[in-house]
């Protein structure tokens, strides 16, 4: 029988309207920021422990590809090559095809806070949280990031190493970013001066000693001052082999990271040393004006001079610092690492026996 609809509605159970108060919402909310603030720490050291696997891997494959060149060559590509010492050390402008040659210098800050030019020493270690880049002094010359690019795979980038890189062909070339030679955690200026591509990665050229009476670092007055100059892998005009390692390859670091390293095609930018008046990592100096005034006419620079900049090896990859090996292996090496066995392993030649683990 039928109920009519007054008595189906009299059966129904009230409806309890209660919900989420204001502070119920508040607490739900606060208890979810708490999650997400113990989650990104965890989320932060994943993603840099990726980037740091892929900066291994860069560093990998350059050193695999200097393999394959010394295969063919029978000899490592040279750190850069340069047939004068001063006078060519930029061209004259009427050899730059259009395009400045003089750009002066790089405007750095640490910690927000200008950095002092010429540098004295990061005794305390900071990181170079910004970079900010205004102007570079380019060098005119190829250097081992060039010559490795057929090695890596990068037959698009198309080099006539008979011309100057201001020839309008090559000067395009060098715009091309090579993601290789780039560290992922390096935090760069998206825009890139003359949209030159950048590198993080430089060649080791050793370690350097003064052998300057008048050098606060004075240590041997009766040294060659230059032979210190070519105890790494890469310098001007190298042309090494794997018998010219005696140390070891398994002990003489080839390739390494640093904060920033300036752009694959310029010279200044291919190499860095071990030096005893700077900080092991981290580190920036700036080197004097070259005297030009007795370079032959013609040659002369109609731009002012200043010093080329230079980075020694460091990372953004917290205490360690990425190295390749001249037998190819990598390693991450701390930067409280001792200061001997580090020059023993930067220098090829140096008679070291390494014991240490590194």
């Amino acid at each position: 029988m039928a109920q009519d609809e007054s008595t189906l509605f009299s059966k129904r159970r009230p409806f309890n309207g209660r919900g989420f108060t204001l502070i119920e919402l508040l607490v739900v909310i606060a208890i979810i920021g708490i999650l997400i603030a113990l989650l990104m720490p965890a989320v932060q050291r994943a993603r840099e422990a990726a980037r740091r696997t892929q900066c291994i891997n860069n560093l990998h494959q350059i050193v695999l590809a200097a393999h394959n060149y010394e295969s063919s060559h029978k000899v490592f590509p040279p750190g850069w090559t340069q047939d004068e010492y001063v006078c060519d050390y930029r061209l004259h402008n009427s050899e730059t095809a259009g395009h400045p040659v003089t750009v002066r210098i790089v405007n750095r800050q640490i910690n927000g806070q200008p950095q002092n030019n010429p540098p004295q020493p990061n005794t305390n270690n900071q990181l170079y949280n910004i970079v900010t880049l205004t102007q570079w002094d380019l060098g005119s010359y190829w250097s081992w990031h060039a010559m490795l690019l057929p090695e890596l795979g990068q037959t698009t980038v198309n080099l006539n190493f008979n011309y100057t890189k201001y020839d309008p062909n090559n000067w395009a070339g060098i715009q091309i970013p090579i993601d290789t030679y780039v560290c992922p955690s390096t935090d760069l200026p998206s825009g890139r001066w003359h949209n030159l591509g950048y590198t993080t990665y430089r060649g080791v050229m050793g370690y350097w000693q003064s052998t300057y009476p008048n050098d606060p670092f004075y240590v041997d007055p009766n040294a060659d001052p230059y032979s210190p100059l070519n105890n790494g892998m890469f310098f001007q005009n190298s042309a090494l082999s794997f018998r010219d390692v005696t140390d070891g390859e398994s002990n003489t670091l080839m390739f390494g990271d640093t904060l920033f390293g300036g752009f694959w095609g310029d010279n200044y930018s291919c190499c860095a040393r071990l030096r005893e008046d700077r900080e092991n990592f981290d580190d920036y100096w700036q080197d004097p004006p070259a005297d030009t005034s007795t370079c032959p006419t013609g040659n002369e620079l109609n731009e002012p001079l200043v010093g080329p900049q230079f980075f020694g090896f460091g990372s953004l990859h917290g205490d360690v610092c990425n190295f390749a090996l001249v037998d190819g292996s990598t390693r991450s090496i701390s930067k409280q690492i001792d200061t001997n066995l580090l020059r023993a392993l930067f220098t090829r030649n140096g008679q070291d026996r390494i014991t240490d683990d590194f």
